[in-house]
């Protein structure tokens, strides 16, 4: 059994930015706060904008999408399954799980801090677009 460390806990975020523009723009994390109705709201605004674009060369790194994802840990799994499900109505969904490693951070002092590794549970939903 481990000890439990005394001091203020800082949690940090697991490392997963988008590498890439489009990526970034096709990628949509869903936190504990993250209220449900503005996720569908967003994601159904991105689903549109990437169906329907057009042969505009700003829009052109659109056209290599092929399907949203969608990303959850700790407590918004629940989330994130349940936007999935919305979605699974008119779109293909596959549903992924995993494990993300997460860093804690426990400052006992001013100057000194404990940095801890842990493991979390995720999900990651793939909405695939319908192309015309």
């Amino acid at each position: 059994m481990t000890k439990r460390i005394q001091g203020k806990h800082i949690k940090h975020t697991a490392n997963i930015k988008p590498r890439t523009q489009t990526e970034q723009i096709s990628t949509f994390l869903i936190k504990s706060q993250t209220p449900y109705v503005s996720a569908i709201k967003k994601i159904s605004k991105q689903l549109s904008k990437f169906e329907h674009s057009t042969g505009v060369k700003k829009y052109s790194q659109y056209k290599q999408v092929s399907y949203i994802t969608v990303k959850g840990m700790g407590k918004s799994i629940e989330k994130t399954l349940s936007v999935g499900l919305y979605f699974q109505e008119r779109y293909n969904v596959d549903i992924h799980t995993g494990t993300v490693e997460v860093l804690d951070e426990f400052q006992q002092d001013e100057d000194e801090s404990v940095y801890k590794k842990r493991l979390v549970s995720s999900v990651e939903l793939k909405i695939w677009l319908k192309k015309e």
